[in-house]
């Protein structure tokens, strides 16, 4: 079979997403050797975190490189061109903006429903409207859909008006290079003071940051004059608010922010970490809470979404808008090492339970489905 996947958020405007089809592609490239993989790429896109040439050297995967990106209507009759022209069997798009009409059967990946839940936290609030139209539109063409999570297959659902029977929940993963390490080379070369406490994450509104911050004031001075709060991940320029409210309240001492990280540093950072805190409102899956389990390190994040379907009994939760609840349980967290200990034992053995090669061949077997194939033993 010849599966056409759709590689254009292979690029640094599309971090999570990236990770996903990335990590997908490699596997099932991996489970399904005899099969080929299309992978559409942008052309000219910026990226410096996903290694299309590692892709490209898997022996199954060919690169197909394509103009038209996911935000322009020129995908809408270049994109079937290009399938139609490998012949691909089935189309998987990782992201809802795609092309609507690729005549073969169509998988779409819609990873969450912010657009519902959060609108005031896109980019542009008032296009509201239009994402939800995009998104609901996706779910329509698609012949399937994949949701993450089980909170966003229920979001779906009741959101959507969407049959339960069209969605199929697939988790996430942490990559195997999510394990403790030994992160003293990584701290020395960021000159990284320990303890901290690790956000990773982007700077997005639905991230909560502010809030965060504020907590963090409230937190005794004894603790923040011991722990560090270091925020690690790409900063979006639109959103300077929580940077400006460690200014506003003079938190400078205590907070560190490292900007973007690269991949191979990420599962070091997570070790050398005193804990990972993630006060997100809303998450279709909430990868770097996973992350941060894999290398042993406890966790404490929002009672909300994703996120503690993915965290279970391994971390200790808080209301994300409650500041002074938040405040507590970092300051728990940080001053409790046998709780520590306790929550990095459990979140270990959380994270053992997923894996990329089960989102892989869950993801492939659904390919099979929907084109009347058989899974290969």
């Amino acid at each position: 079979m010849r599966w056409g996947i759709d590689g254009r958020t292979l690029q640094d405007h599309f971090p999570g997403i990236g990770v996903y089809t990335y990590s997908l592609v490699r596997h099932l490239a991996a489970l399904a050797p005899d099969d080929e993989l299309i992978l559409l790429v942008l052309e000219g896109a910026q990226n410096s975190r996903f290694g299309l040439d590692h892709l490209a050297r898997l022996g199954n995967v060919r690169l197909a490189s394509v103009e038209a990106s996911a935000f322009g209507a020129r995908q809408q009759w270049q994109i079937p061109r290009v399938l139609a022209q490998a012949q691909v069997d089935l189309y998987h798009s990782p992201y809802y903006l795609l092309p609507y009409r690729v005549g073969r059967p169509t998988l779409v990946t819609i990873h969450d429903l912010i657009p519902w839940v959060l609108p005031d936290a896109l980019p542009k609030p008032a296009l509201a409207p239009v994402y939800r139209a995009c998104v609901r539109l996706a779910a329509r063409r698609a012949d399937h859909v994949i949701a993450d999570s089980r909170a966003t297959r229920d979001d779906l659902v009741q959101r959507l008006g969407m049959q339960a029977a069209d969605v199929s929940t697939i988790p996430l993963a942490a990559g195997s290079r999510f394990r403790p390490v030994d992160a003293s080379k990584l701290l020395g070369r960021l000159g990284l003071q320990t303890p901290y406490l690790l956000y990773m994450g982007s700077n997005k509104p639905h991230k909560n940051l502010v809030r965060l911050v504020r907590s963090w004031a409230r937190v005794p001075t004894a603790v923040r004059g011991r722990v560090q709060l270091v925020f690690g991940g790409f900063e979006d320029p639109r959103y300077p608010e929580a940077r400006q409210m460690v200014a506003t309240l003079g938190l400078g001492a205590s907070v560190r922010w490292l900007g973007a990280v690269d991949n191979e540093d990420l599962p070091a950072l997570y070790s050398g970490a005193l804990g990972a805190v993630n006060p997100s409102l809303y998450e279709g899956f909430g990868l770097p809470v996973l992350e941060a389990m894999a290398c042993g390190t406890p966790v404490a994040c929002a009672r909300t979404s994703s996120l503690i379907e993915v965290a279970g009994d391994a971390a200790l939760t808080f209301d994300p808008r409650d500041e002074s609840e938040m405040a507590a349980t970092t300051g728990r967290l940080c001053n409790d090492s046998d709780l520590r200990r306790e929550l990095a034992r459990r979140g270990l053995e959380r994270a053992a339970g997923y894996s990329w090669e089960a989102t892989a061949r869950q993801t492939l077997a659904l390919y099979r489905r929907l084109t009347g194939g058989q899974e290969r033993g």
